[in-house]
């Protein structure tokens, strides 16, 4: 019931996590158990899918998967590094390779092609990935994107290779019954809203999109998949499918960036069609090699599958500056060029003093603290995720109730939401911020009037210990509530926030 609930009215709902449950409970709450609960029950089911659909293609399957697998590493870097929307990546293949159908190593060779069959198996396939698309969207409703691209891109399949409407009907329809009867509330109330203006704030040039796509997929692998998408076209059994994973990636960006920029996170919307490509061409280029028959075709074979493979997964192993932000990135990266290795705070051990001074300070007190902070290096989830972040088991962690969420992005959150019953605020000088003061006036204006003494800070004294993380470069200050906020006072910082 809570799962349940939590989609219906929360934009990050507890489904992705539901799977973990289990695992939580055998080995407790770790950040390894988390990693390790992705792996296992999100990417590894990827690689399983890839791998049987490349096994029923070609002979010579666990290098032709190995070489897959090595030209997409941000897959692998985003499960470990903790980003649970991988959980979408699963049913999404599934939907592609439903649809799709294509036609496995017998077929090729002289086999009939069904693709387009439309007997009662053949539709139940079909309901089948309209109801894998709606559990994609329900998971994270990001991935809504992915299901209309999935839809634009199957309404053209139907046009340009003049197959029968009834698939698409049935999995549209599957699609839309499984979200409307069952999740309507999460429709109307989260799926439909207008994403454009409620992430303004979070839309860059398009420039800057693609530098950050290149950033992790590498402009080499993108123009290898472009080459051989080209190429499949020119084949009779592999023109349908080649046809629609090259349009539904490329209709996704699109429509994404026609409303916000990427996340690391959004960037899983393009891995099930790009994976399926390079599967598809690499099975196809291993089938050709494999009908010569002879030693030197397998061993160009080899060579060919390593000079697409391992630039993209060696590359990242080179150490490089790590960028701030996605307007940090200047270039378009020939290569993946994150690295492995995942950024450690130096300062860990100061976050984790003053998490635990709050704990006995605010939450022993059966207080509550709001936080004015919303960066990398101080937000809401770094206080509630400390120890888990580091591997560290502590109860406190698991029931960090006294911190109250206050509005963050001004296009996205109401504003003042609980900013002024909060008994304590929690504010950082220099303020910080992620996007800049003017898209986070939200978090900006209350900091700085607490940290001047002016306007509502007037209501509100210095308490407790100033705290510095960074290296001493943020100064992390902690106010307590002294009377209640006056009328004159809330005012003033409504109008300086309706006049910015």
């Amino acid at each position: 019931e809570t799962v349940y609930h939590s989609i219906l009215t929360d934009d990050y709902n507890g489904l992705a996590a539901l799977p973990w449950v289990p695992l939580v409970l055998l080995f407790g709450p770790s950040r390894w158990v988390f990693v390790a609960g992705i792996v296992n029950l999100a990417l590894f089911p990827v690689y399983l899918l890839l791998y049987l659909f490349i096994k029923g293609r070609c002979r010579r399957a666990v290098p032709a998967a190995a070489a897959v697998f090595c030209m997409f590493p941000m897959l692998f870097y985003t499960s470990v590094t903790g980003f649970i929307d991988v959980a979408g990546l699963p049913p999404a293949l599934g939907a592609l390779l439903l649809w799709l159908r294509i036609p496995r190593l017998k077929e090729v060779r002289g086999g009939p092609d069904d693709a387009a069959g439309t007997s009662y198996a053949e539709l139940c396939r079909y309901f089948a990935a309209g109801c894998l698309l709606a559990l994609t969207v329900l998971l994270r409703r990001w991935y809504a994107f992915f299901a209309v691209s999935f839809f634009a891109a199957a309404l053209l399949d139907c046009l340009i290779f003049k197959k029968p409407a009834l698939p698409l009907i049935t999995a549209a329809a599957s699609f839309a019954f499984t979200l409307l009867f069952f999740f309507q509330p999460f429709v109307s109330g989260l799926l439909i809203r207008n994403y454009a203006d409620l992430y303004s704030d979070f839309s860059f040039d398009l420039p800057v999109d693609l530098r950050y796509f290149f950033y992790y997929y590498g402009l080499f692998v993108i123009l290898i998949l472009i080459t051989g998408g080209l190429s499949l076209l020119s084949q009779l059994k592999t023109r349908r499918p080649a046809a629609f994973l090259l349009v539904q990636p490329a209709f996704c960006f699109a429509l994404f960036v026609s409303v916000q920029s990427h996340g690391q996170q959004h960037l899983l919307l393009y891995i099930p069609a790009l994976t399926l490509l390079a599967a598809l061409w690499v099975t196809t280029l291993a089938g050709r090699f494999e009908a010569r028959r002879t030693r030197a075709a397998a061993l160009a074979l080899y060579a060919l599958l390593a000079f697409c493979a391992l630039p993209p997964l060696a590359h990242p192993l080179l150490l490089k500056t790590r960028p701030g932000t996605i307007t940090d990135i200047k270039t378009c990266a020939p290569l993946p060029s994150f690295i492995y290795v995942p950024p450690v705070r130096e300062d860990a051990d100061r976050v984790l003093h003053l998490v635990w001074y709050l704990d006995k300070a605010v939450g022993a007190g059966g207080k509550t603290l709001g936080v004015l902070a919303s960066s990398l290096k101080l937000n809401i989830d770094i206080l509630k995720n400390a120890e888990s972040s580091l591997n560290l088991i502590s109860a406190a962690s698991a029931s960090r109730d006294y911190l109250v969420w206050l509005p963050e992005i001004d296009s996205r959150d109401s504003f003042p939401g609980r900013l002024f019953d909060c008994d304590y605020l929690l504010v950082a000088d220099p303020v910080q911020l992620s996007l800049g003061p003017g898209s986070q006036r939200c978090v900006d204006l209350p900091a700085r009037q607490l940290l001047s003494g002016a306007g509502i800070g007037k209501a509100y004294r210095p308490a407790g210990y100033t705290f510095l993380i960074d290296g001493g470069a943020i100064r992390v200050r902690l106010f307590e509530k002294q009377r209640e906020v006056t009328a004159a006072e809330r005012d003033t910082l409504l109008r300086a926030y309706d006049g910015g």
